[in-house]
């Protein structure tokens, strides 16, 4: 089933900054403190050296540290760019990141409950890498959005929704829409045929890059949750950006 598309126009700064090959930690902080993060780490057999795991952190408030891999990524394929929320029910942690054993890119899912971490499952394999996961987890639905990358280097925006309670598919896949025009005013008003303030809203962001020119368009989604993750999209050109427009 699929979710209903309307635009949206709000003034926002964007900050570039470079990326590398670094381990950064993706992180969310639970209501008594807790500081729950994931990080990529180096794995090895002891023999073979060239995967990487994904390390789950929980820190306390009193500075009590503990960590685990998450299960599933510990073996020669390449985990990368997870993404990491709170269940806001549950308080337990729900992941996503992209995940290649040498070929395409697919993203995958783990979720923390009550008996340790679920199996890990793809929610988007290819054809062409699917890369760049956002999650965000509501009170109903978790809303995954990723870049699509075919062979020829263009890149398709993409989104999902779960349900939360159970992980099953609610909306989607579907294509992200990536063009201008205003539908929300930007001070965050109702728009009559729109219905929504942006209050109600969950952002994602990316950057688009015109494979043949070169030009590249930042582009900013707003889900709304409730009746219908109903999405709202910003996009502006930039000149000459390079890294993670995201930040």
């Amino acid at each position: 089933m699929s979710g209903l598309f309307r635009l949206l126009i709000v003034p926002t700064r964007v900050a570039l900054v470079a990326t590398g090959a670094a381990t950064a930690a993706t992180s969310a902080v639970d209501s008594h403190g807790t500081v729950h993060s994931v990080e990529r780490v180096v794995w090895t057999d002891g023999i073979r050296v060239g995967g990487t795991a994904l390390r789950y952190v929980t820190q306390d408030p009193d500075g009590d540290v503990r960590s685990e891999i998450v299960p599933g990524t510990d073996d020669l394929s390449v985990d990368r760019e997870p993404s990491l929320a709170l269940d806001p029910v549950t308080e337990r942690p729900i992941l996503v990141w992209a995940r290649t054993g040498g070929d395409d890119h697919d993203i995958w899912l783990a979720a923390l409950d009550g008996s340790g971490w679920r199996e890990p499952f793809p929610i988007a394999t290819g054809p062409g890498d699917q890369i760049e996961p956002q999650l965000s987890v509501r009170r109903e639905l978790v809303h995954i959005v990723w870049s699509s990358r075919d062979a020829t280097g263009v890149v398709t925006p993409r989104r999902l929704s779960l349900w939360r309670s159970s992980l099953d598919p609610a909306f989607g896949p579907e294509t992200l829409p990536h063009e201008t025009a205003a539908m929300i005013s930007a001070d965050g008003g109702v728009d009559p045929e729109a219905g929504a303030s942006t209050a109600d809203l969950t952002y994602f962001a990316s950057t688009i890059e015109d494979p043949t020119s070169g030009d590249e368009t930042v582009v900013v989604w707003g889900i709304r949750d409730e009746p219908l993750p109903i999405t709202y999209v910003q996009a502006f050109e930039i000149d000459g950006a390079t890294g993670d427009a995201r930040d």
